[in-house]
């Protein structure tokens, strides 16, 4: 597994404190993020997500995200969020103020909980990152990256199992060929 930023640069550790984020910032209340006529961001709602286990389907952010969950230190949404809509950003900015409010989390330069998504599409699905880098710019991203061969079978797997109609995998493999 990876950890970078969204908007560029890696490294580990906590993210950089966005500006205004000083010791003893006051979270905002909801109306100052999102307008609640037509759910469209209106504030800075950067200091929600701290993190994301992103990857793509079948390369363990189910795994990492059960993992992380288990930290007390650590607070990653049960199903997946991914964010592919305007809608689905303010449904996020909602549940999460909501949780940053209960688990008492008020004091922005003083938080306890790190907060974080499992969405396993962001790197196949150009739209995803856009959101990401846009909204969330200073979020730590913690790619899940699987070899791909058994990536492959579990995933033919798994569609399989869901009854998805596949060919069969005869046609999916092959020779390499060279230049193609």
């Amino acid at each position: 597994l990876l950890l970078a930023s969204s908007g560029g640069g890696g490294g580990t550790g906590p993210p950089p404190r966005p500006p205004g984020e000083e010791r003893g910032s006051p979270l905002p209340d909801l109306g100052e993020l999102i307008d609640e006529r037509d759910g469209s961001v209106v504030g800075d709602i950067s200091f929600l997500l701290d993190f994301a286990v992103v990857g793509f389907p079948k390369s363990g952010t189910t795994f990492m995200k059960d993992y992380l969950n288990r930290t007390p230190g650590a607070y990653v949404y049960e199903r997946e969020f991914c964010m592919k809509r305007d809608g689905d950003v303010a449904r996020f900015v909602s549940e999460y103020h909501a949780l940053h409010v209960s688990l008492n989390q008020t004091d922005l330069g003083e938080k306890t909980v790190m907060f974080g998504i499992k969405c396993p599409g962001p790197l196949y699905r150009a739209n995803d990152l856009v959101f990401l880098r846009n909204y969330f710019p200073l979020t730590r991203l913690i790619v899940g990256l699987r070899h791909p061969v058994p990536w492959m079978a579990s995933f033919y797997n798994y569609q399989a199992y869901k009854n998805v109609t596949l060919p069969p995998l005869s046609e999916l493999t092959g020779r390499c060929q060279k230049g193609v």
